[in-house]
């Protein structure tokens, strides 16, 4: 069952990179932009994009992982450090389901409303973003971690 193992990885890969792309590319150029409008409604277009792919590659990581839990002798090969950092990736990607599967537009509203500056409401996105990609880069690590001891 090595190919549970590329589809893990790869979906991780595209997902996170795209999060990373979206962080550190995305954001810094739309601060370069003018017009505040366009600025919200380049970044709405190209999260919309993203999203579909992120939607994909969150089920492919979270279907091959549990695969991959069971191969592996689920809770019974594991140690109580596996189990944290197991249970932390778990939290990532479950805060990502959640999210992309229906509350991202709840936690929008908390983050921006109607009367929020455009400005603003980038602002508190991109603290959002690097506050995801940075809990998803450890989570990373803890992949890692567990494959490699």
């Amino acid at each position: 069952m090595d190919w549970l193992v590329y589809f893990h990885v790869l979906s991780i890969v595209v997902w996170i990179g795209g999060v990373a792309f979206v962080t550190a590319i995305v954001f810094p150029t739309l601060g370069s932009m003018e017009d505040s409008m366009a600025k919200v409604n380049f970044f709405m277009g190209f999260e919309r994009r993203f999203q579909f792919l992120a939607k994909i590659c969150v089920v492919i990581a979270g279907a091959s992982g549990v695969l991959l839990f069971w191969q592996r002798g689920a809770f019974a090969a594991l140690t109580s450090d596996e189990a944290f950092l197991l249970g932390y990736k778990f939290v990532i990607w479950l805060t990502f389901v959640v999210l992309l599967f229906g509350a991202e537009q709840r936690f929008m509203k908390i983050l921006i409303s109607e009367k929020t500056a455009p400005e603003k409401a980038l602002r508190r996105l991109s603290i959002f973003h690097w506050v995801v990609l940075i809990l998803s880069l450890i989570a990373i690590v803890f992949g890692i971690r567990l494959v490699r001891g």
